[in-house]
């Protein structure tokens, strides 16, 4: 069964969009409810993070870096990667509930701000390669 199926028979259609590869992540993100990212593979995707950023709460496959990003039950849930039925079930567990919706996009913020900043990450690089000039 393909997603496209899936989610016509769980009559989510009119709710759900596959948009494919697209340049305009932040605007899409910005009319969204939630974000959700069912990859066979992946290292560290970086859409995560924009849609965390975004406040958006997410739906992942437990591949690649996904679990060191995404705390399943917090800020998202992780799925496993081929398991349609465990993806249907996350994505209805947010589609009712507006309450748990927004605040794992809350956590989710907090995480992007906290884990992904920019600033923190530039920092953290720069203490690496102080720490490792002065040790020789």
């Amino acid at each position: 069964t393909s997603l496209k199926e899936l989610s016509k028979s769980l009559k989510l259609e009119n709710y759900v969009v596959f948009a494919g590869q697209r340049t305009d992540v932040s605007n899409i993100l910005s009319i969204s409810d939630a974000f959700i990212l069912p990859s066979l593979t992946e290292a560290l995707p970086t859409v995560l993070i924009e849609a965390m950023a975004s406040q958006k709460a997410v739906i992942a496959s437990n591949v690649g870096g996904i679990p060191e990003m995404v705390t399943d039950g917090v800020t998202g849930f992780i799925v496993p990667p081929t398991n349609v039925e465990a993806l249907a079930q996350a994505c209805m567990k947010l589609a009712q509930n507006e309450i748990l919706r927004n605040e794992m996009g809350r956590q989710g913020y907090i995480t992007a701000q906290k884990k992904f900043d920019i600033n923190q990450l530039i920092s953290v690089l720069s203490n690496k390669y102080k720490e490792a000039v002065a040790n020789g």
